[in-house]
C-alpha cells in the first residue's frame, strides 16, 4: 500500500482532511474538493483487488429485458428507427418516460464515427453502438473480458488507456463509464482524451457521486465506495472543473435516476440493519451517479502531454 502526498486534481500537497463517517476506511480530501484513497494499492498490487467475478468481466447473456432496454436507448440517444409510425411514437414516449433510470448516452453522430471505450469490459455497449453504425474499439485489462469481446467480432485490446498506441485526432467519441475513478491520475487521462479526440468530438464520463445523500447515509457500505480500487471520488463540480480544465466544455450533467438510488439505497440500510439512517441529515443529491457530456474545444486550456 502507497500513502498519496499530492493531489492529482490541483496538484498541492494533501493537507490531512480525513473524510469522517467512513469507518476505517481512510479517504482524504483535498481542499480543492477531490477526494483520495489513502493509502492505497501500489499500481503493482491493484489486480489482486479485482476477483474474476468482478461485475464488468462477466458476460450479459441476452434477455427481454435487455432488448427492451436497447430499444429504448436508440430512441432516447436520436438513432434513425425502422419501426412504424405507430410504433415510433410508442417507443419514443416510453423513452421519454423512463428518462434516466438508465444513464447510457451516446447520441446519434451519423454513419462511421469511430468510438472508443475505455474500460469497456465484455463489450456489451460497443456491441449496442456497433449495431448502430459506429466504428468501435475498445481497450480493457481483464483478459477473460477481452476474449468475449474478441469472440464477438470487436476490436478490444487488453492494454491500460497509458499503454495504449492512440494517435492524435483520432477518435469522434470516447466513453469511460465508472473508469475514472479506477485511475491512478484522471488528471492525465483526461488530457489524453483531449488529444486523441477530433475536433468536435465528444467524451461521455460516468462515475459515482461523492456529493449524494447515500454516500453521507450510508457511510462505508455506500455501494458505489469500492474500496479500495476506487482510487479517486469525484463531487460535480471538481469533476465539471477537472473535465473543463482539460480541454472541454460541458455540454450537460446527466444524474442517475432519484428513485431507484433510494430503493437501493433502503435495502442496504435494511440489509446492513442501519434503517435508522435514513433520517441523516439531507445534504448533496439523491442521485449517486453522474455522467458529464463534454465537447473537445477548439484549444485546450492546458498544456497538451509530452509525445
Amino acid at each position: 500500500m502507497e500513502v498519496v502526498h499530492t493531489c492529482d486534481a490541483c496538484g498541492t500537497a494533501l493537507s490531512g482532511n480525513r473524510v469522517e463517517g467512513m469507518g476505517e476506511i481512510s479517504l482524504m480530501q483535498c481542499d480543492c474538493g477531490l477526494v483520495i484513497t489513502s493509502p492505497r494499492p501500489a499500481p503493482d498490487e491493484l489486480d489482486q483487488h479485482y476477483p474474476p467475478t468482478y461485475y464488468s468481466y462477466l458476460p450479459r447473456a441476452p434477455s427481454l429485458k435487455s432488448r427492451i432496454s436497447a430499444k429504448l436507448r436508440a430512441y432516447k440517444c436520436g438513432y434513425p428507427a425502422e419501426d412504424g409510425l405507430a410504433g415510433r411514437i410508442l417507443w419514443r414516449m416510453a423513452a421519454s418516460f423512463v428518462g434516466n433510470f438508465f444513464l447510457f448516452y451516446l447520441p446519434y453522430r451519423g454513419p462511421g464515427k469511430r468510438l472508443l471505450e475505455v474500460g469497456c469490459g465484455t463489450g456489451a455497449d460497443l456491441e449496442w453502438a456497433r449495431q448502430r453504425g459506429w466504428d468501435v474499439h475498445g481497450l480493457e485489462l481483464s483478459e477473460s473480458a477481452v476474449e468475449i469481446a474478441n469472440k464477438r467480432g470487436l476490436d478490444v485490446q487488453r492494454l491500460t488507456f497509458e499503454d495504449a498506441s492512440l494517435p492524435a485526432d483520432s477518435f469522434d467519441c470516447i466513453i469511460m463509464s465508472q473508469v475514472l475513478e479506477h485511475l491512478y491520475s484522471p488528471k492525465l487521462a483526461l488530457q489524453r482524451c483531449q488529444q486523441i479526440l477530433r475536433r468536435g468530438g465528444l467524451l461521455l464520463v460516468a462515475v459515482p457521486k461523492f456529493d449524494s445523500w447515500t454516500r453521507h447515509a450510508l457511510g462505508n457500505y455506500w455501494h458505489n465506495l469500492q474500496f479500495p480500487v476506487h482510487l479517486h471520488h469525484f463531487n460535480q463540480p471538481v469533476l465539471e472543473r477537472m473535465v473543463r480544465d482539460a480541454g472541454f466544455q460541458v455540454c450537460e450533467v446527466r444524474l442517475s435516476s432519484r428513485i431507484l438510488n433510494l430503493i437501493y439505497a433502503l435495502r442496504k440500510m435494511k440489509q446492513f440493519h442501519l434503517l435508522g439512517r435514513v433520517f441523516t441529515k439531507p445534504q448533496g443529491t439523491l442521485s449517486d451517479v453522474m455522467l458529464i457530456v463534454a465537447e473537445k474545444s477548439v484549444q485546450p486550456t492546458k498544456r497538451p502531454l509530452p509525445a
